[in-house]
């Protein structure tokens, strides 16, 4: 199988700013001191820029040589150099606080067939496949169905990572471009395509970032339904309910609000990243008419994802009102308790009132009664008597008192 000629190797690798963005004109500097291959002249290049308040990192490297290489290794050993000096930048970057979060990483291996190699679909994939295997364990996909299309003045082979993915460690390239020219006139051309691809792939990954986002949302709001769960899904939930103290009403209320704020933030949130995929899909495509009218990412996210994402919103808000109506029953249930137990304090009052009304009457006649008998009963003896039987009157008249309030009050 022939080879391919002329390898160019670019990483493009975007961040969420940190505390200082990079400047908004492309700022480049020579990386070549950081790439060697064999006896070969590598040249590199480093390219920092903001993009869209994104800030996009981009490494280059190529052989300066037409000369046939006797194996695709090269694109493993120049793809790995570009790993480490990026990581290098990384290091160096976050220490000044000028990157954030990896948003996402795009791969893309350039090179040309033999001028003996006919140019056409089934050579140019053979030499793609080649290309790309040759990465070893840096590449996270498989062969097995790239896209393929004519643009760039290429062919070109695409094996992209779904937004469904999670995200994969800085070693595995998720997105991977493949490039096959026809010649090394078409290939010195591609220096015209750096912005747009920059802008192009950066808009690529903030959808698939933003829809990775609404599969953690989707995850989290699921968890909110637990509250009211707890008591739905008892066979006993509503002895459990009654059952209640009013301390253990107001724990589930203050719980259960602060999980429906959450419950409502998430929706919210699936709204906003609903938005942000649509806004970025438009800036795709506006951006790829520069090269073909559509492909087949941009009619993925069309057809499955952005649906996907407005079918959860209009599945989930439905749960909106199962909390509402939770927090109004369990509302519901601490107003109960509590006039129950303002009607218990006020019967209570009511009847130490009378209770001690009622012992004091006592004590006097009973006093003035014990005076009028001739006993041998000692003055503290008398008390005795006299106390014994206020207390007792008062309490009886009291607990009397109390349960006849108690009645007369309840609903």
């Amino acid at each position: 199988m022939s080879e391919l000629i002329y390898p160019h190797v670019l990483l493009l690798s975007y961040y969420s700013n940190g505390d200082r963005q990079y400047p908004p004109n492309p700022k480049i500097d020579d990386l070549s001191s950081l790439i060697s291959l064999d006896k070969y002249e590598v040249k590199g290049y480093r390219i920092k820029q903001s993009l869209h308040n994104i800030n996009s990192l981009f490494l280059i490297c190529a052989l300066q040589t037409e000369e046939i290489p006797p194996d695709y290794d090269r694109f493993y050993t120049l793809t790995k150099q570009l790993l480490t000096a990026r990581e290098l930048e990384e290091k160096a970057e976050k220490n000044t606080g000028k990157i954030g979060q990896k948003i996402g990483q795009t791969l893309i291996l350039i090179g040309y067939l033999p001028p003996f190699v006919t140019f056409n679909q089934e050579n140019c994939q053979k030499a793609a496949q080649s290309a790309y295997e040759n990465l070893g364990q840096i590449k996270a996909q498989t062969w097995s169905s790239p896209q393929k299309a004519e643009k760039f003045g290429a062919q070109v082979f695409s094996l992209g990572e779904t937004p469904i993915a999670s995200q994969t460690d800085s070693e595995k390239i998720e997105h991977i471009l493949i490039f096959i020219y026809r010649d090394r006139t078409a290939i010195d051309a591609i220096g015209n395509y750096y912005q747009d691809w920059l802008k192009l792939y950066c808009y690529r990954h903030l959808i698939v970032s933003s829809y990775r986002e609404t599969r953690a949302i989707k995850a989290d709001i699921k968890n909110y339904y637990s509250p009211a769960l707890v008591f739905i899904e008892n066979p006993n939930s509503p002895k459990a309910l009654i059952e209640c103290t009013l301390e253990q009403l107001e724990k589930a209320i203050s719980k259960s609000a602060r999980q429906s704020s959450q419950y409502t933030e998430g929706i919210s949130n699936l709204e906003t990243q609903k938005a942000a995929i649509e806004t970025n899909l438009y800036n795709y495509t506006q951006q790829l008419k520069k090269f073909s009218e559509t492909d087949e990412f941009s009619e993925t996210v069309n057809r499955h994802y952005l649906p996907q994402i407005q079918q959860d919103i209009t599945t989930l808000t439905p749960g909106l009102r199962l909390h509402e109506t939770w927090v109004n029953t369990l509302r519901g249930m601490v107003e109960i308790q509590r006039a129950k137990s303002d009607r218990d304090i006020e019967a209570s009052i009511g009847a130490a009132g009378v209770g001690a009304g009622v012992s004091s009457a006592v004590a006097s006649a009973t006093s003035a009664l014990v005076k009028d008998f001739e006993t041998d009963w000692s003055p503290a003896q008398n008390l005795t008597v006299v106390l014994s039987v206020s207390l007792l009157c008062g309490l009886g008249l009291g607990i009397l008192t109390f349960y006849l309030l108690k009645k007369l009050r309840s609903p």
